[in-house]
């Protein structure tokens, strides 16, 4: 079996620990996108697990879709707060596993 290159794009670092937590039993190469204003906490955390990982203040599509290409990401793991365009599914060809973790608005935007 060939082993994924797995991505989180995540709006923080808390929820990005928890799933983390649960991909590490398996054999992934893991990179992280943290879109956040927040105050940087746990970069040396991430990096003594050896997640390559990458702080965004705003979420910038072709940003991403760029580090994605760059470290050949073939999965992705999602959860932010923005509305992400049919740009950015088109662009990225691999598998999409999207994480809410509270109610969906009825109504987006």
């Amino acid at each position: 079996m060939n082993k994924y290159n797995c991505c989180l794009l995540f709006k923080n670092e808390i929820t990005a620990t928890r799933v983390i937590s649960s991909y590490l039993q398996y054999d992934l190469n893991l990179a992280l996108i943290i879109v956040t204003n927040d105050k940087i906490k746990l970069k040396n955390y991430f990096k003594n697990l050896g997640i390559d990982v990458k702080y965004m203040k705003y979420f910038k599509e072709r940003e991403i879709l760029n580090f994605l290409k760059r470290k050949k990401i073939n999965f992705l793991t999602i959860n932010v707060a923005n509305i992400i365009s049919n740009f950015f599914f088109s662009s990225f060809k691999g598998p999409i596993f999207a994480v809410h973790g509270g109610s969906l608005p009825k109504y987006k935007g």
